[in-house]
């Protein structure tokens, strides 16, 4: 996933410099400006990252797979030309892990999905004209955990039983471990649209490293407590975007 993240960003610098490396051509086609209001909604593929998990630590019939949700949120960009726009965004973003077991036809599928209230500030650079938009992207956001729920869903001998319950995260637990309610993550990614008659419709393709842990202890823990393992989200996301606004043509 590293690799995927490192080529994403370098897609972002080749793309910003090979508009730099031309200045003339910005002087004669980049002086437009504009402000576009954006509205996201898609899908959240994530996961959960534990340096200290290994694969060993499955039973055999046992699996980590990836978690979707929803993601749906709004934006500005402030175009500075054709090439270069800086778009703060209010994102609601669901996160989580999901762990399946099936042995014959018995299974049992345990999800935890966190929701977010997220607010990115993206550097895009690509190319647009009247009809077509390319770019790549870069940032990083600031989150609010503002809720969570579980769901445990398991079939034994063909009998289905649900449970599902709310984390409460503000309560300590037995080993003095909270919840860390605000998350700073980074992200990167590229996307693609068509123009319409002054708007764009398009797909983007992003990825998102968590830089905060998903634990903290708590101010009164007593000092032999040790720190939580830093747990911290991974997600891929793939948006459908309308963008509407006075943009550069």
């Amino acid at each position: 996933m590293k690799n995927s993240y490192s080529l994403l960003i370098l897609f972002f610098l080749l793309s910003v410099s090979t508009k730099a490396s031309n200045p003339n051509k910005l002087k004669t086609e980049g002086k437009s400006k504009g402000t576009s209001f954006i509205f996201l909604t898609g899908i959240n593929f994530a996961k959960v990252h534990d340096p200290k998990f290994s694969p060993d630590d499955l039973d055999d019939d046992e699996k980590i797979v990836v978690k979707p949700g929803v993601l749906v949120g709004v934006g500005i960009n402030f175009a500075f030309n054709r090439y270069i726009s800086l778009e703060p965004e209010l994102l609601f973003s669901q996160k989580g892990i999901k762990d399946v077991w099936k042995s014959g036809r018995d299974k049992e599928t345990y999800t935890e999905t966190y929701n977010y209230l997220e607010m990115p500030i993206m550097i895009n650079g690509g190319y647009s004209n009247s009809k077509f938009e390319a770019f790549g992207s870069i940032g990083a956001s600031v989150g609010f955990w503002i809720s969570a729920k579980t769901k445990d869903v398991t079939i034994i001998s063909g009998e289905k039983d649900v449970e599902k319950d709310k984390l409460d995260l503000t309560k300590n637990t037995g080993s003095s471990i909270i919840a860390n309610r605000v998350e700073a993550a980074i992200h990167a990614g590229f996307g693609a649209g068509y123009k319409i008659k002054g708007m764009a419709i398009g797909l983007e393709l992003r990825g998102s490293i968590g830089m905060t842990g998903l634990e903290r202890k708590s101010k009164d823990a007593p000092s032999y407590v040790p720190k939580p393992t830093k747990l911290t989200n991974r997600v891929i996301s793939l948006c459908l975007y309308l963008k509407l606004g006075n943009k550069p043509k």
